[in-house]
């Protein structure tokens, strides 16, 4: 129904550049009339998902951080492990965005109860992440939302890199070594972990 949606569209808004083929198009999908005299699609803002196109990102940035990971080590995968950000990283994140400084961000930060649990964590991550403040997105995906677009994405980027490709919480991670990498997961960047 979507892809179909969608040649609808793309064969009348292709018509004033490619009348002839468009018309053909027309008339295979069923099109009433001629393409050229048909109604031009409106604009409907219900069907834009800034979090649908943020997690296509989140998968298309991982497909070519794992490409830049293998060329590096030029190793050949068995199983790539993605490791996606525990949630109060995402609410560092926040409030990091919110605040842009340092001391006024570790101060709101030390003013929730979860984050203050994790001080030390909190100081070391907040750091990394104030030193680029302003690439931070305004939109943020929740772990399981993340989670949802690296499985739906799984099966082709193992197809991509002959692999298996295990998707986790960075709390799931086991085995030492994957505890070592999983923490350095963040927010719409999955730590990768390759064997």
């Amino acid at each position: 129904e979507t892809l179909t949606e969608f040649f609808r569209i793309w064969v009348l808004m292709m018509a004033p550049f490619t009348p002839h083929v468009c018309e053909e198009l027309w008339e295979k999908m069923g099109g009433k009339g001629l393409v050229s005299l048909a109604k031009w699609p409106e604009f409907d803002e219900k069907k834009i998902s800034d979090e649908a196109e943020l997690a296509e990102e989140v998968a298309s940035k991982t497909r070519d951080d794992i490409e830049s990971i293998l060329k590096l080590t030029g190793k050949t995968p068995a199983t790539i492990y993605l490791f996606a950000a525990s949630p109060w990283k995402r609410g560092l994140y926040k409030v990091a965005r919110q605040e842009k400084r340092f001391d006024v961000a570790m101060k709101a930060a030390m003013a929730d109860e979860e984050l203050k649990k994790r001080a030390k964590e909190v100081g070391k991550f907040l750091q990394q992440i104030i030193k680029d403040v302003g690439s931070l997105k305004h939109i943020m995906l929740s772990q399981e939302e993340e989670l949802k677009a690296l499985r739906d994405a799984a099966g082709f980027l193992g197809s991509e890199f002959g692999a298996e490709v295990k998707v986790l919480t960075e709390e799931a991670a086991e085995k030492e070594e994957h505890k070592k990498k999983s923490a350095n997961a963040v927010p719409l960047k999955p730590s990768i972990f390759i064997e």
